[in-house]
């Protein structure tokens, strides 16, 4: 028979003539489960009696006790009488002695166990309090405000509810910001609500906070947003103008999106690099190190990143690493206003850049299965899709502001003789390089999409005729470069295509001609020839 100490694995019983249970195969299960070797207790009750001790640790203390006792301006000692049954302790006295093992300003002195009533002492330098047995039989939020108020003085007290009062404004207002956030639909304006719920005066209040973005090639954050003020003097005139605003998170945010702030910290900050370096004191590597922010203390720091921005005395370092892939580096001080930066603080900014660091990557995630949607694997072109509705747009803007539109239609030369003479792995290679080539070689306004195989389209807004056959060439001369030959088709709206629904079709009928042409060529929709080489551009377009 199994005690009630372990767990039994029902197995049947082996009927006449079955083989003995050494022969049956053996499936690796225990026949008994060996129960698990209970956790240590903590030093604070590891004296009492094991069943008083357990009794004690299964005490669960409602969170706004723990709260309250974790503000009170110094820890309160405890000295308690218990009962030898457990089952006699109060649910109060266990609560309260629970608070002493997790050392939630309750340090426990004195614990016996007796035949008699529980009885709990709490003791402050200014005096003590005993509780009886029957007051212990109460809810422990009734017992601890009466307690506490006969050990504190009023002014105590009232820094207590002050820095709950604190506490309260700055969740709410962080909360605020993470709706904000949440709402956004564009990670540039989700980092600028990290930068404003650091800074605001409503939230966590530093005077100054940049962002830093990881270069995973470099190893290094390179420096991309900052909010506050460069020198004493600004931080005085911007102080005084939001108070005299009055402005909302919404209000302040549209400022810094609209870039309506004072931006001499920004122009420091971006592109300025903080790399870690083997110093066993370097703050980039000691931030790296640690998960939550790291509180510096120095007058001069390690990093020159840090000291080209001024960073002295108290500062804050934060990696952002949400689920342990860095994504940036956040610095925050109070370099004017000199304000001790305190642990409440601290533990805010902890849970506010970790939302923001969860936001950051689902962001990130959005933006790469929208890439994986509209751009073509091999060649990180747009796909057909969504090159044929990204025509399809600038058609109608086109139309609509009576702008000129031009298309270019390309495909590599023989390239089914690459693929079976090379292998498809060679035309794979092939088509890569030319998306590169076409990436580089269009303008910044242009959109390049692989149509299938080997055929490429460039959309070009607001281009005649004229940059249409500028930009073929350049696009056939960085091909050739690479060894790549390839034939294009130019159409251009409104001239020579007067529909504008017609330019993909006569782009066609162009490249088609180039093809006759021998290939290697441009043609365009007009006639002209676009020839790839060295030629001047007066020689490379002829009429035929």
């Amino acid at each position: 028979m199994v005690g009630s100490a372990t767990r039994a694995i029902a197995c049947p019983a082996r009927s006449e003539g079955a083989p003995a249970a050494s022969s049956r195969p053996d499936f690796g299960y225990p026949s008994l489960i060996e129960p698990l070797a209970p956790p240590p207790l903590p030093a604070a009750v590891a004296d009492a009696p094991e069943p008083v001790a357990r009794a004690i640790l299964v005490a669960s203390v409602p969170l706004e006790v723990r709260a309250l006792f974790r503000k009170l301006p110094r820890a309160l000692r405890l000295d308690a009488e218990l009962p030898a049954d457990p089952a006699a302790i109060p649910l109060a006295a266990r609560q309260l002695l629970k608070l002493a093992t997790l050392q939630e300003r309750v340090v426990l002195g004195a614990l016996a166990v007796h035949d008699g009533p529980a009885a709990i002492v709490l003791s402050s330098p200014t005096g003590s309090v005993r509780l009886e047995a029957e007051q212990l039989g109460g809810a422990i939020e009734a017992i601890v405000p009466a307690a506490l108020l006969a050990l504190h003085d009023a002014a105590a007290l009232l820094d207590v509810a002050q820095r709950f009062a604190s506490e309260a404004a700055r969740l709410s207002a962080l909360h605020a910001l993470t709706r904000l956030m949440l709402r956004g639909a564009d990670l540039d304006r989700a980092l600028y609500v990290l930068l404003t719920g650091v800074t605001s005066g409503h939230a966590l209040g530093f005077n100054r906070a940049a962002l830093f973005l990881r270069d995973e090639a470099g190893a290094r954050y390179v420096g991309d947003k900052a909010i506050g003020p460069y020198d004493a003097a600004e931080a005085h005139r911007i102080w005084e103008a939001l108070e005299v605003a009055e402005k909302s998170f919404e209000q302040l945010l549209d400022d810094y999106t609209r870039a309506d702030v004072d931006t001499h910290l920004q122009r420091a900050v971006e592109g300025l690099e903080l790399v870690a370096s083997d110093a066993g004191d370097d703050e980039i590597a000691i931030a790296e190190r640690v998960t939550g922010p790291v509180l510096f203390r120095r007058e001069r720091p390690t990093c020159v990143g840090l000291r080209a921005l001024g960073v002295s005395g108290e500062f804050v370092l934060q990696v952002i690493k949400p689920h342990g892939r860095v994504l940036g580096l956040l610095l925050c001080d109070d370099r004017f206003s000199g304000a001790s930066i305190e642990q409440d603080r601290l533990a805010a900014l902890a849970t506010f850049v970790e939302q923001i660091g969860l936001v950051w990557q689902n962001f990130s995630l959005l933006d790469r299965v929208e890439k994986l949607a509209r751009f073509d694997g091999l060649t990180s072109v747009l796909n057909r899709r969504a090159i044929e509705a990204n025509l399809a747009e600038a058609q109608a803007r086109a139309i609509g502001a009576e702008r000129p539109l031009s298309l270019l239609l390309l495909d590599v030369d023989h390239f089914k003789s690459i693929n079976d003479e090379r292998g498809h792995a060679a035309g794979d290679e092939v088509l890569r390089q030319l998306g590169g080539v076409l990436r580089s070689s269009v303008r910044g306004a242009d959109h390049v999409g692989r149509f299938g195989g080997d055929e490429f389209v460039v959309v070009l807004p607001d281009a005649r005729e004229e940059v249409a056959a500028a930009v073929a060439r350049r696009i056939g001369d960085a091909a050739a470069a690479a060894g790549i030959s390839v034939s294009l088709g130019v159409a251009s709206w409104p001239a020579p295509v007067a529909e504008v629904d017609t330019l993909l079709a006569a782009a066609d009928a162009a490249l088609y001609r180039a093809k006759r042409d021998g290939r290697s060529c441009g043609r365009l929709a007009s006639g002209a020839q676009v020839e790839f080489g060295q030629r001047s551009e007066s020689q490379s377009m002829t009429k035929r």
